[in-house]
């Protein structure tokens, strides 16, 4: 009984940090894609807006 306990417990941890670690990267994913398009917006499509607003 106490070791399907343990085993059970155990289990439950590791999915947790599993699951922890999977929204994590997921999330860090995500930032990284946000940053990346705002970079490649403010390089590609606003640069142009600025040279006309200078004109």
């Amino acid at each position: 009984m106490y070791r399907l306990a343990y085993f059970v417990f155990t289990w439950a941890l590791k999915s947790i940090a599993t699951v922890r670690l999977g929204l994590f990267c997921t999330l860090a994913l995500y930032l990284i894609q946000e940053i990346a398009q705002i970079v490649i917006d403010s390089d590609t499509t606003s640069y142009p807006y600025r040279i006309y607003d200078c004109i």
